[in-house]
């Protein structure tokens, strides 16, 4: 079998090194990621303005039909459906809009604060109760 002389060969490898280039540079040149059009609603202590535009939603609730419903319908145990309380509660009403503030104290327990923030956004019809909803008495 005859050896390939060096031009030969350096030409192959200067060919495969010209089409790797070529790849590359098509794929760098490809369409890359989208710019959001939404408007960045969380504020440095991370609560949540509810806005229909906010790059950052809400849940919405719904009904077994379906449809929206008040986060309340929503913030129940698996298994035997009854309404979550305390801290439960607090943390699913965040979760849904209608708790614009979660206050937790040194034992952990969590309540609804009805403070800045808003909290009716995304909530589904109404939004609930955006007031002391589900303190755990603690």
């Amino acid at each position: 079998m005859p050896t390939p002389s060096a031009a030969k060969l350096l030409a192959t490898i200067f060919a495969g090194a010209v089409s790797a280039a070529v790849v590359a540079a098509g794929a760098c040149s490809s369409t890359g990621g989208v710019t959001p059009t939404c408007t960045y609603n969380v504020d440095d202590a991370g609560n949540i303005d509810p806005s229909a535009t906010g790059c950052v939603q809400f849940a919405t609730c719904y009904d077994d039909a379906g449809n929206a419903a008040a986060p309340a319908t929503c913030c129940v145990y698996p298994g035997d459906g009854g309404p979550y309380v305390g801290s439960d509660l607090a943390n699913c009403l965040y979760g849904y809009g209608a708790c614009p503030m979660i206050q937790t104290d040194d034992a952990g327990n969590s309540t609804c604060d009805g403070g800045p923030g808003g909290g009716t956004g995304g909530g589904g019809a109404g939004g609930g109760d955006a007031g002391d909803a589900g303190g755990d008495g603690g």
